[in-house]
């Protein structure tokens, strides 16, 4: 069945998972980072070549995103640089594009297929995205306008539609986003949609309320955006039926009534099936709940849900899937959508003191991001679906 190469990278990373059930526990102020934008009038640059490689050097990976079991990209935990592979995680070629900014950082990014890419760099004065549509031998600029505010996620479901988050900052459970829409790979965008004090439950502009987790695009129509909110126990997640102008409230059915929840972006396989991980806070104690649709998004149903709060969820499939569980630092798996998880004995190596990222792109093939000694972060790789895990001296030139 065909998954939707950048929906199956959806994920929410660890600080931001933590931020959110943190405003959820806390039931108080929190603030995640909004930094200005270039008003540039250029919209887009001539491509711009990598610079030549030189000799292979460590590397320290703080996200992988693989393709298959050989190609695939990365990015280094000084978020300096952009590396990608094409015989496995060992091994990485240097292809961060030659911005000619003086200072600069990689912000979001998302990967259609071995080849295809599109990276976000910002500093404090502007933001921009970077596009390579031969795996990072050249890329194009296309600088991202707004009033102010770092671009949060980008996604792309094929080579032309794409949507991105703008956030100008997240504060007291209020968080102001405007949503930009692409229709022609990245080198132009449109804001479709803004949050405002006036949305309400019915149909039009993204409430101003709630902690935006992400959003998640089965087509060129049909959207979903996922969140939390401090102020209420409902599920904070809506639909868009136009390309994400227009937005309504979609409700799932909890299992529980004084629960804080924090849903993640979905993801879909193919047009109908899809996934929908859902963190439920309650005064015992946290739980993970996966949802499933199996008719393109218009209705979910919960599963069983596991104790414990998910720092990474990577499912393959509608039905094999990985979840890494913060508090008890273990390592569980579903063959069957989440309605059963079995806990994996394998520890990746005494030195981990926990996982930040899992990436499987097989229902044995994997990679785990793991922190270890002084808060540095290694590369592990499984290929027996986590039941054991080699860990990796990644080198880069």
């Amino acid at each position: 069945m065909h998954m939707l190469p950048s929906q199956r990278r959806a994920r929410i990373t660890l600080t931001l998972a933590l931020v959110i059930m943190s405003c959820l526990l806390l039931l108080s102020g929190c603030t995640l980072p909004g930094l200005p934008a270039s008003q540039n009038d250029d919209l887009s640059t001539a491509p711009i070549a990598t610079p030549t490689v030189g000799p292979e050097h460590p590397v320290t990976i703080q996200s992988i995103h693989m393709i298959d079991a050989k190609n695939g990209w990365s990015m280094t935990s000084d978020s300096q640089h952009v590396l990608h592979t094409t015989d496995g995680a060992a091994h990485w070629r240097d292809v961060t594009p030659a911005t000619g900014y003086n200072q600069f950082k990689l912000g979001t990014a998302d990967f259609l297929d071995a080849q295809e890419g599109w990276v976000v760099v910002q500093d404090k004065t502007f933001s921009s995205v970077f596009h390579t549509f031969n795996g990072g031998a050249i890329w194009s600029e296309t600088p991202v306008l707004d009033d102010g505010g770092t671009v949060r996620q980008i996604s792309f479901i094929d080579h032309k539609n794409g949507w991105l988050i703008f956030s100008k900052g997240a504060k007291d459970n209020k968080d102001d986003i405007d949503v930009f829409q692409s229709l022609d790979g990245g080198d132009s965008w449109l804001k479709v949609s803004t949050t405002s004090t006036d949305a309400g439950k019915l149909q039009g502009p993204l409430p101003q309320d709630g902690i935006k987790s992400g959003l998640t695009f089965s087509d060129a129509s049909a959207g979903w955006l996922s969140g939390a909110s401090a102020n209420t126990n409902e599920a904070w997640f809506y639909t868009s039926s136009d390309g994400g102008s227009d937005w309504s409230r979609q409700s799932l059915t909890l299992p529980y009534g004084d629960a804080k929840v924090a849903i993640q972006p979905a993801i879909f396989f193919g047009e109908k099936n899809a996934i929908l991980p859902v963190q439920l806070h309650r005064p015992g104690g946290s739980q993970l709940e996966i949802y499933r649709s199996s008719d393109s998004g218009k209705t979910w149903q919960g599963t069983t849900p596991i104790s414990d709060l998910a720092v990474d969820v990577s499912f393959v499939s509608a039905t094999q899937g990985w979840t890494y569980m913060y508090n008890g630092s273990s390592l569980w798996t579903t063959s069957d959508g989440g309605q059963n998880w079995s806990q994996l004995a394998a520890q990746l190596d005494p030195s981990v003191s926990g996982i930040t990222q899992l990436d499987f792109v097989t229902a044995t093939a994997g990679w785990a991001i793991a922190t270890t000694g002084a808060d540095t972060s290694s590369l592990f790789q499984t290929s027996d679906g986590g039941k054991s895990w080699t860990k990796l001296d990644p080198q880069a030139a």
